[in-house]
């Protein structure tokens, strides 16, 4: 049996209450954050305080209900998203292509200088 003081256990559990918060359940009671994620409410409180690390299957589905990536949730590695950002100016500018950068820049600089 793993030691209940070992880094991972807490950092998990900060981790799932970041999850929790980015989809507006961290403030419900743990019967009710249990059913939305598939496990009872006893094993939430395990997860909030770092008793207890989920399962595969439950880890996976707690992504999928949160958008948190799983190597994030269990690691702490990567991404804290799966892909998914608030800010589409910033994901369109992450997918265009140097050239797109290139003339989106350039236009930005015609515009800027045309208005002085």
């Amino acid at each position: 049996m793993k030691d209940l003081n070992q880094p991972e256990y807490s950092a998990f559990a900060d981790r799932f209450r970041i999850a929790c918060k980015a989809i507006d359940i961290d403030h419900l009671p743990q019967d009710k954050v249990g059913k939305r994620l598939g496990v009872s409410g006893p094993m939430i409180s395990n997860y909030r305080n770092g008793r207890k690390l989920p399962a595969m299957d439950t880890a996976c589905r707690i992504c999928s209900e949160t958008g948190v990536s799983l190597e994030w949730l269990l690691l702490g590695r990567g991404a804290m998203t799966q892909g998914l950002s608030i800010d589409p100016l910033k994901d369109a500018w992450d997918a265009a292509s140097v050239e797109q950068r290139l003339e989106l820049m350039s236009d930005r600089i015609v515009r800027s200088s045309s208005s002085e």
